[in-house]
């Protein structure tokens, strides 16, 4: 039996590393409309701390930079919007890692927000990623996985609280 895999819009062709969807009970333009940095605080996770430098937007071109807090030293990332669509019923963008944090060689994000029934929407997280060679990868799979994970029930709170 073979497993259907979805495609996303990354540099090089191939599937995710990495997927999580979450379903809001919010509507399509709602969800759309909220994607900007108070979500991103929102989202942001105990650890590591983020503090957002700036964060231009979702469009192709805009920059988002954060300085990732790590207790004992601070990292810079900074990403770019590289690809970005919107067509009804279907919102998307991907963000590329241009200064990654020690740990990361790589870093794709696709942000995806598709209308579904009844006024909810579906958020999608879908990363490609390649990290450090000194760092295995089920377990920097793992760690994102937790990640992501955690925006979930934030994403959940946020959609109906704004």
């Amino acid at each position: 039996m073979s497993r259907k895999t979805t495609q996303y819009p990354f540099a090089e062709p191939g599937p995710a590393d990495l997927v999580v969807v979450t379903k809001v009970a919010s509507p399509f333009d709602r969800v759309v409309a909220g994607f900007g940095a108070p979500l991103f605080e929102t989202l942001n996770p105990p650890f590591p701390k983020a503090r957002l430098l700036r964060m231009d937007g979702n469009e192709v071109g805009h920059r988002i930079e954060l300085e990732l807090n790590f207790g004992l030293f601070a990292q810079t990332w900074t990403g770019v919007i590289r690809a970005h669509s919107q067509s009804p019923g279907l919102y998307w963008f991907v963000d590329c890692g241009e200064q990654l944090p020690f740990f990361l060689c790589s870093w794709e994000h696709y942000h995806g927000i598709k209308k579904g029934g009844s006024g909810e929407t579906f958020i999608t997280d879908a990363i490609r990623f390649r990290q450090a060679p000194w760092i295995p990868r089920f377990l920097m799979r793992w760690m994102l996985i937790l990640l992501m994970r955690y925006r979930s029930p934030r994403y959940k709170s946020y959609f109906v609280l704004c």
